[in-house]
């Protein structure tokens, strides 16, 4: 899956950036212990490019149980200390009200935008148009669990 994401990342061009791979959030630590996986293994594939890796959540529900899904991309993009520089990775299937074009983590980036005029901030494509490669990743997971011969 990381290697997906580094390819969205590739379309771009950047080096030397800070990546925010920003994922829905969810309510289940366990997918959220997948994100931490897969942004763990894309530090990896991006040492020589010289990109940071942090793993962020478009929202989260209330609630000290949820902080887990921190940080949240709004939070993040334009912070002291952050980058200004910064590729945001979707891990997202497909488009919608959260990741199209016009979607949520596209207000977040053009909120953050006008709030530090500095910031460059753009998105990838999602993990999900690469329909071929998902499903073959998904197919092996499945595989691996369920032992099927």
């Amino acid at each position: 899956m990381a290697s997906l994401v580094a390819e969205k990342m590739d379309t771009l061009g950047w080096t030397q950036a800070s990546v925010a791979m920003c994922d829905h959030g969810t309510p289940a630590r366990a997918v959220n212990e997948v994100r931490e996986v897969i942004a763990k293994q894309l530090q990896e594939l991006l040492v020589e490019k010289q990109c940071s890796v942090t793993a962020c959540s478009m929202e989260r529900r209330e609630g000290a149980e949820y902080d887990f899904n921190d940080p949240l991309l709004g939070s993040l993009l334009g912070a002291e200390g952050y980058e200004e520089k910064v590729i945001v990775s979707m891990l997202f299937a497909g488009p919608g009200r959260h990741a199209g074009a016009q979607g949520d983590v596209a207000e977040i980036c053009q909120a953050a935008k006008l709030k530090t005029p500095q910031l460059e901030a753009e998105m990838t494509g999602l993990v999900g148009s690469k329909v071929e490669e998902l499903v073959a990743i998904l197919a092996d997971r499945y595989r691996e669990l369920h032992v099927v011969s």
